[in-house]
């Protein structure tokens, strides 16, 4: 009987643990775009724009993307400017911050090269990644 509520109070412990772990909005990044004139183009909720993950909401001026599958959101966009030509297509990916503490990565695909601000995703109070782009090179 002992070891039946031991086994019991272990499962219910663990199964916790692992509730917190890979529920929650640490595997959520936001993309804030800051630029006026500046708008994302192209991309929709349900695209395929996601080697990982998916678009959960997008407007003119920012995404939110969350992860799948145990890994962390891995997303292209595509930036327009006021002026003809101005144009940047920018992958955006986070670890699944289980594994890596949702450290982020963005990367310039083609166009103008982004300035960002980049703040990580933690499990540790439940912190969705942030990346600010502030303009564009």
């Amino acid at each position: 009987m002992k070891s039946t509520i031991i086994r019991a109070a272990a499962i219910v412990a663990i199964s916790a643990m692992s509730t917190q772990a890979f529920a929650g909005s640490c595997n959520d990044l936001v993309i804030d775009l800051q630029m006026p004139g500046w708008r994302i183009v192209g991309a929709f909720v349900g695209s395929d724009d996601c080697e990982h993950g998916e678009i959960t909401n997008i407007t003119p001026n920012g995404s939110t993307m969350a992860a799948a599958y145990l890994h962390g959101p891995d997303c292209t966009l595509t930036f327009a400017g006021p002026t003809p030509g101005d144009r940047a297509q920018v992958r955006f990916q986070q670890n699944y911050c289980a594994m890596a503490a949702g450290n982020v990565t963005v990367e310039s695909i083609t166009g103008n090269v982004p300035i960002t601000r980049v703040q990580k995703g933690s499990w540790v109070g439940d912190r969705q990644g942030t990346v600010l782009v502030t303009g564009f090179e």
